[in-house]
């Protein structure tokens, strides 16, 4: 009933010590990667040096431990993210094992561990209950034909006219939530807290965030601030992707739903997580780099 069994909340759908669960899930997710790419580049020295074993198959674990939670947090837009991570996860997998066939000296040692840590994700996994997600997800079809009527597509709406107004420079880091009560009160559906039968329209909704980083981020900081952090995470992702691997597309990946999910939540403001996928990005190009390196003295 408190964030780390010690400290009271006043959102109830917290998870671990996060105090909103949507920005809990985004931070499990980017473990999913974390583990994901690490997975990939011990599997492929495994291969390489013809060892049975590795730091690997533990990354396997931790991927099937965290994807299950991620599950348990009944996040909409954390559990889709974590869907198509997963899915990109199991195809490279294969495809690494179809390319590991050349190697099966290492493919074989290495089925009956695969096996047995394949059985331990399928329990993690039965933990979770779908049921609960189902009733989380609603009526998907309903959801999706109602998208535009959806009050963070009509918030992101109104922080984009807000946005427009100084595209160039922006109106100033945190400046949001001051700024915004211009271009909310044209809309109604997200201008008032409630429509009373007798009164009418009462109370007005306060927000802090956008629900929609991107467009906040260019409200905010403008297109030339944005453009230049933009261009900073674009090019530690190029450094990384010159060394095309499997790790390196996995970041691709990670970096490409960090960035869909940003468009529907505000997980970049949580500040927890925005160190956290700066420093995943950095770490993983160098860890890539330093095992270039080191191949490229062995040959």
């Amino acid at each position: 009933k408190a964030v780390l069994w010690t400290f009271p909340s006043s959102n109830e759908n917290f998870w671990g010590s996060f105090f909103y669960r949507n920005q809990g899930a985004a931070y499990l997710n980017l473990i999913l990667v974390a583990a994901g790419v690490l997975f990939f580049y011990h599997a492929k020295r495994a291969r390489d040096f013809a060892r049975s074993g590795g730091p690997h198959f533990l990354c396997f674990v931790f991927f099937a431990l965290t994807a299950a939670s991620i599950g348990l947090a009944l996040s909409r837009g954390g559990i889709l993210f974590c869907g198509i991570l997963t899915s990109a996860f199991l195809a490279l997998l294969v495809l690494f094992g179809l390319q590991s066939i050349f190697h099966l000296r290492s493919l074989w040692l290495s089925l009956i561990p695969v096996v047995i840590l394949g059985l331990g994700a399928f329990l993690a996994i039965s933990y979770i209950d779908f049921d609960a997600i189902e009733e989380r997800f609603g009526d998907i079809g309903e959801t999706i034909e109602t998208a535009d009527q959806d009050a963070r597509a009509i918030s992101s709406q109104a922080t984009w006219e807000m946005a427009q107004e100084r595209l160039a420079l922006g109106w100033g880091a945190g400046s949001f939530r001051y700024i915004f009560p211009m271009y909310q009160r044209n809309y109604l559906e997200i201008h008032y807290a409630r429509y009373h039968q007798k009164k009418g329209w009462v109370g007005r909704k306060v927000f802090h965030y956008a629900h929609n980083d991107i467009v906040q981020f260019i409200a905010e900081y403008g297109a030339i601030g944005s453009g230049l952090v933009l261009l900073t995470l674009l090019w530690i992702l190029f450094s990384a992707f010159r060394i095309f691997s499997f790790s390196a597309f996995f970041i691709l990946v990670g970096f490409a739903t960090s960035m869909s999910h940003a468009f529907f939540d505000f997980i970049f403001n949580s500040p927890a997580y925005w160190m956290a996928f700066l420093g995943l990005l950095t770490a993983s190009t160098k860890l890539l780099q330093m095992g270039a390196a080191r191949k490229y003295e062995a040959v």
